[in-house]
């Protein structure tokens, strides 16, 4: 609390309220921030509240298989944030000496998710940052199933943070692919709390009658990345299909899009599953 608590004092004096005043930014990057804001501003003051676009977020399947990504995600998550002193124990520390040597770890954690925050940003490749972080996790768990090196296994949970990469690439990743700005918020709202039930198991993932090597526990949380894996490969698919057919629908001279014709709706209903200019949605797939 108290780390948190600094952390926000020093934000209150170096983050700025305004892209005017932001000292860390050039004049070229303030104009392109308040360009977008314009824009960003324009765009949600035609919108409305709409029942529709609420009950396309439910009736919207990669909504469900979001849900199953994050909780497959925040599944090891929390179970080795709750557990990770015992786990540490299993490496012959004891006591106050164990929950110390569970703190390191969590700086690299820190210092990996900065950095991947601001690769992903740069370069836009979520996909491979998501791919790639979970692989580095999986990898780790087994080196931590199979060694008895009490070293080798230590350095393993520096390299098991890579698992916070993961849930933060997602929650800019799923924000990006989902539109309008009502669809968004309910699809947000039932994706994370989909994803808090992971918070309800990991408490039995590393049980006390499985130390000292946890073999089980590490092999539960490897599953649970497969199928993290799996689902996320499927999403980006979708979106990289769905992009591809966009690019051609915009090369098509139209006047009134397919589902308009067919369903008499309100193009600003359609949300990211219209396709026609001036209405349609790119999504971000990688």
């Amino acid at each position: 609390g108290c780390i948190t608590g600094g952390f926000g004092l020093i934000a209150f004096f170096v983050m700025s309220a305004y892209p005017e005043t932001a000292h860390f930014l050039t004049e070229e990057e303030k104009r392109v921030v308040l360009l977008a804001n314009e824009a960003d501003r324009a765009q949600k003051a035609g919108e409305h509240f709409s029942g529709r676009q609420i009950r396309s977020a439910f009736t919207d399947w990669r909504t469900w298989l979001w849900g199953l990504v994050y909780i497959t995600i925040y599944i090891p998550v929390y179970s080795v944030i709750l557990s990770l002193p015992s786990v540490v124990t299993g490496l012959g520390y004891k006591g106050t000496q164990a929950t110390l040597m569970a703190c390191p770890p969590y700086g690299l954690g820190f210092i990996i998710v900065l950095l991947a925050g601001w690769t992903a940003d740069r370069y836009g490749r979520l996909f491979y940052h998501y791919v790639a972080a979970i692989v580095v996790v999986i990898v780790a768990l087994i080196v931590l199933m199979t060694v008895e090196s009490l070293v080798v296994r230590y350095i393993m949970f520096f390299l098991v943070m890579f698992m916070f990469i993961p849930v933060s690439v997602c929650w800019t990743w799923l924000g990006s692919n989902v539109a309008s700005s009502n669809k968004r918020a309910a699809a947000l709202g039932i994706v994370f709390s989909l994803g808090n039930i992971g918070g309800t198991v990991s408490g039995q993932i590393y049980r006390a009658e499985w130390a000292p090597r946890y073999v089980q526990g590490h092999a539960i949380n490897i599953a649970c990345y497969a199928i993290a894996l799996v689902a996320g490969t499927a999403l980006w698919w979708s979106y990289k299909t769905d992009n591809e057919s966009r690019d051609r629908s915009a090369n098509e001279t139209v006047t009134r899009s397919k589902e308009h014709d067919l369903l008499g709706e309100d193009l600003g209903d359609l949300g990211d599953r219209c396709v026609s200019r001036p209405n349609r949605w790119k999504s971000i797939p990688y």
